[in-house]
């Protein structure tokens, strides 16, 4: 009887303690999957190519499986790292940009291994085949449709790329912009919208065929594109396969139960595998971490080098350590140009004012051009246009003083094209020599991420050089500006930064990159 009861004991005993712990693991398994599908296609042919998928894993896990597709990468960046999304495929970019805002966020778990083994892929640039471009060089003065911001081989791997050549393509190509995905950029092409595209192959196979995976032929199969109509002109070196991201924060066992169902799926739906990934390869494969910390770093050095710095060489040369942090975005504004109204001059003050208004205007043949600065003259050179004039200093005010000494535009009409914020300086001056108008052509906004990379740098003893009011005024948003040595572009700038109540410990006597890397070196060499 004693053991008995013992043993009625023991069992009470073992269940009241194993019983919470089976229950903590039901409530933490999540009661439905929610799956990001990424733009590049339209929703409706995402959804029809991926339902067997969705039905698997449904059949599977035993929990509802729902889609929740978004217009562009961001949205399914948003969608993880604010826990609204469990799931998704994305592109190594993708994943490092999620890496980099929150390491705790998701994780890789899942990539695809090619039909000739390996574990990659390429990024493809393309033109029409009717086109007179046949290699990259060709490519100087032409436009090019960038896929999404947030992606890998439509954008993070060529930018990087051609920077490691020396080409930095806001420069190099006439004109830029995002098509919203893959499928986007290709047709964009087609119709003559813009002279290349930037898209991922597996570049095993053949490019007539559009290769054995990859955008090209998913779109060859749904019988939207004949590679008869187009012609790769470049191919990058070789680029991780984008993994499946799933949230970190759900619970290990779901997690390795999920990873071994898509592990099955080719041995179980081999059709459906080859729907989901775009065309032949060998099946899943398991990554980590590891596989992507590349593209993390290259990531960071697209980011932080955006724009032309080159005027920093001097002072890589002098052994000192240069970052950019671009902090204000360029936003084109829309404008109409009275078409009777024919102007003598054109005075650009700005590379970004002659790129904003070039594109968008017939000019006619009898105007001239007048540039602020040599930069905003190279700008005008490289979109074919000459400068009849270009100001010796580059600085508003001192032009206006130029001009009206040598008589250049007297009793003109003249346009003076200007950024959104810039001050009337110019415009008064040149009011009392010509008729003149003013075009605003773009805005400065803010950038509204923060850099955690500069937050930590600015921890140490710093420099920091502020080309800019605006960008002035977007870092202190953000960031204080008395954690670091302030140096000034300008004296507009100077003006603008001692009105915040803040000091500059020197400012460059030339309006350019290199004039502040002189001004930084001469303030070092008197401490």
């Amino acid at each position: 009887m004693y053991k008995k009861n013992w043993l009625i004991f023991l069992l009470f005993l073992f269940f009241t303690i194993s019983l919470p712990n089976m229950v903590f693991s039901q409530v933490d398994r999540p009661k439905e999957f929610k799956i990001g599908l990424a733009g590049g296609e339209n929703e409706a042919d995402r959804l029809k190519n991926y339902e067997c998928w969705r039905a698997y894993l449904e059949r599977k896990l035993e929990i509802p499986v729902k889609f929740y597709p978004a217009s562009d990468v961001a949205g399914i960046i948003h969608g993880l790292l604010g826990k609204t999304l469990d799931y998704a495929s994305v592109g190594p970019s993708a994943y490092a940009a999620m890496y980099i805002d929150d390491p705790k966020a998701v994780e890789p778990i899942l990539t695809v291994k090619e039909s000739d083994g390996s574990n990659g892929y390429k990024s493809a640039m393309y033109v029409r085949k009717d086109s007179e471009i046949y290699s990259l060089e060709d490519m100087r003065g032409k436009s090019i449709a960038w896929s999404d911001p947030n992606t890998t081989s439509g954008y993070l791997v060529p930018s990087y790329e051609l920077h490691q050549r020396g080409i930095n393509p806001s420069t190099f190509f006439s004109r830029t912009g995002f098509a919203g995905g893959h499928e986007q950029a290709i047709i964009a092409v087609l119709n003559n919208q813009y002279d290349a595209g930037a898209t991922w192959v597996s570049g095993v196979g053949s490019a007539e065929e559009g290769y054995t995976r990859g955008v090209f032929k998913n779109m060859i199969k749904k019988g939207l594109l004949n590679m008869d109509e187009l012609r790769v002109i470049w191919l990058s070196g070789f680029i991780m396969n984008g993994p499946h991201v799933i949230r970190k924060d759900l619970p290990e066992d779901f997690k390795e139960e999920l990873i071994n169902h898509n592990l099955n799926l080719q041995k179980e739906d081999k059709q459906c595998f080859k729907e989901i990934t775009f065309g032949e390869s060998q099946g899943f494969i398991k990554v980590s971490h590891q596989n992507y910390e590349n593209i993390v770093e290259i990531r960071n050095i697209i980011l932080t080098n955006e724009g032309d710095v080159s005027g920093f060489n001097k002072l890589k040369e002098n052994n000192l350590i240069t970052h950019h942090f671009p902090m204000i975005i360029i936003k084109p504004l829309e404008f109409i140009l009275d078409s009777s109204e024919n102007y003598d001059f054109i005075i650009f003050t700005s590379k970004n004012g002659v790129r904003n208004f070039i594109n968008k205007t017939e000019i006619k043949h009898k105007t001239k051009f007048i540039c602020l600065g040599k930069k905003t003259e190279l700008a005008l050179n490289e979109l074919g246009y000459k400068s009849y004039y270009t100001a010796k200093k580059n600085y508003s005010k001192i032009m206006a003083d130029e001009l009206k000494k040598n008589n250049l535009i007297k009793n003109s009409k003249t346009l003076l094209v200007q950024g959104k914020i810039a001050k009337n300086a110019l415009l008064n001056g040149l009011q009392e020599i010509c008729d003149v108008k003013r075009l605003n052509v773009y805005n400065t906004v803010p950038k509204k991420e923060i850099y955690k990379d500069l937050e930590k740098l600015l921890t140490t003893p710093t420099m920091t050089v502020f080309s800019s009011p605006s960008s002035f005024d977007s870092f202190k948003k953000f960031y204080n500006p008395k954690k670091t040595n302030i140096i000034s572009i300008g004296n507009t700038t100077t003006e603008h930064i001692i009105s915040k109540g803040y000091k500059c410990i020197t400012t460059s006597k030339m309006q350019s990159f290199e004039g502040v890397s002189e001004s930084i070196l001469k303030y070092l060499n008197k401490l």
